[in-house]
Parts: C-alpha cells; structure tokens; sequence
C-alpha cells in the first residue's frame, strides 16, 4: 500500500469515528429529556344521569413536579387521545359548556375552585347561581412511555352542584305580579374542584329570579350547597305590576337542616300573607332592579 493510500485509509476511518462519536452523544442528550406519552382519556359516567350529555370536557393535568399545568378540551363526552410528557399528575376534569362558572386558583391542584360572578343588590354584594357542573379528580396518575400501545386513564364523573327548588304559597293578588328576585343568605358560593367539596369558608348570599306559575311563586336553580351555619334564611323581592316593591323574609332553617348533606337537592316550601295589593312602597325603598338579568357582573375579587 503507496503512502497514499494509506493516508487515504487513515482518513476515512478518522471520518467513521467522529460521525459514531457523534451518534452517540446525540442519543445521551435525548435521554436526557422528558419524551412525551401517548394517553387515552375517558370518562367514567355511571354516577351522572343516563340522558346527561355535556357540549365537552376539560381536563387539567398538574405536574407533580412543580412545572406549567397541561390543559386539554374534548368535544362531547367520550374523551380523546392527548401526547404529554412523562411524569406523575394530579388531575382534575369538568364540563366546559357553562356560561356562569369561573375558576380561581386553576393553577394549582388544590387550589382550582368553581365559582361565579358577583352582583349588586342595593348595597349587597350577591352570587349568582352556577350552570350545571359536574367533573372529578384522581391523585398521583402515573404517566409513563409504553411502546405499542397508549395509557388509558379513566377519569370518574360526578355533579358538583345540587339542585334547589322554592314554592311560594298564599301570596294575595298575584294577578298584580310582575316579577321576582330572591336572595338566599349562607350559601357556599365556590366549590373545590380538586379536593371536591364545598367550601365552607366562601359563605355568601346568592341570588336567583322566581316567576309566577298559577296561584304560586316558584324557581329551580344549582347551587354549591349550603355553608355550615345557625339559620338560614330566604328573602323575597317582588315587583308589582303598578311598579311597588314587596319584601319578604322567611326562616328555612328547619327545612334545609332536614334535607341538606354533601351536594344533595333540597324542595323548600314558603308560606306567606302578603298583599301585593296593601303592602309595599315605591320601587326606590330597595334601591334596585330585582330583574337578575339586568344586574351587571362586579370584575373585582369578593374577600370572604
């Protein structure tokens, strides 16, 4: 072999050698960092109402390890398929089709919570009552690579809100009834998302409109429960058709300890002489429009 040639051999193996030297630095730099994990969500629905159908579901995944929350949509209820990184998460997952429910705290698993936006009655700073909620949450889900097939997580559903409904009976002259707003005093006005319960602590009045139905007053409407308190009262607003205003105040105290428990419905009953006739003044005694719709929601934050 010319010493050429050798030169030439020399060189080339040189070339092979950086080019495997290279190859493998590469792969110890992908090691190096988190690869992304196929996962299958689902929903498990058997604690929800066979007919219930959302518009989509949100889930969030809270890193263990301190990094950024990963959000994900899903159209209707079966789920979908999402790729993020290896690691172990908390999660929590909800409806996303309301109109009233806002989040505080979404930036943290235990600190997520479902509330809604704020009016004023008077001088009263008043909640109003959330759409229809429902999710649910699982605790340290390890995500891992898996080669030839994906995770399948199931998240459990369950409601996150109950249902309230009020009578009203023996109000006189309702032919003169023109509209109703009723204020229910210590009720929670946020519920927790990723402890799932009621937060005792966010005590609050909410607010809700009633309508004639025949020879009563009567509304449904969800709410976050009631908070742990002595008495619990509801007061009526009313407007009379010649535009007077009639207050009424009525103790339910016995009616909500009897029915109440974590997130369960509760029918109240209330009983009544007023007069839309005899009592009442002129619609500036309260000092509002008691047409919910018309109350403008307050941006700022409401401390408890």
């Amino acid at each position: 072999m010319t010493d050429m040639k050798r030169l030439i051999a020399t060189y080339a193996l040189l070339m092979v050698l950086s080019m495997i030297v290279v190859s493998c630095e590469h792969k110890e730099l992908c090691y190096s960092h988190p690869h992304s994990a196929k996962v299958s969500v689902e929903f498990e629905w058997s604690q929800m109402p066979a007919a219930y159908s959302p518009g989509g579901m949100r889930v969030i995944f809270y890193p263990r390890n301190g990094g950024e929350e990963i959000v994900r949509d899903f159209v209707g209820k079966k789920g979908g398929c999402v790729e993020i990184p290896s690691g172990v998460y908390d999660v929590v997952c909800f409806n996303n089709d309301t109109q009233r429910v806002k989040y505080n705290g979404a930036d943290g698993f235990s600190l997520i919570a479902a509330t809604t936006g704020v009016a004023q009655v008077g001088d009263v700073k008043v909640f109003r009552t959330p759409d229809y909620l429902c999710g649910g949450r699982m605790v340290a889900v390890e995500v891992e690579v898996k080669i030839g097939c994906e995770q399948i997580i199931v998240l459990p559903v369950a409601p996150m809100v109950c249902r309230y409904t009020y009578t009203v009976r023996g109000v006189k002259n309702l032919q003169n009834f023109s509209e109703c707003v009723a204020v229910q005093q210590a009720m929670c006005s946020e519920y927790s998302v990723g402890g799932d319960n009621e937060i005792q602590e966010s005590k609050a009045d909410i607010c809700f409109a009633m309508e004639r139905n025949d020879d009563v007053i009567t509304c449904w409407c969800y709410t976050f429960g009631a908070a742990d308190c002595d008495v619990y009262k509801t007061i009526l607003y009313i407007r009379t058709a010649s535009g007077k205003m009639v207050k009424g105040e009525y103790d339910v105290t016995q009616q909500i300890n009897s029915q109440k428990g974590h997130l369960k419905n509760v029918d109240l009953v209330i009983d009544t002489d007023l007069d839309l006739d005899k009592h009442g003044g002129n619609s500036g005694n309260f000092g509002f429009d008691p047409s919910v719709d018309e109350w403008g929601d307050i941006e700022s934050d409401i401390i408890l």
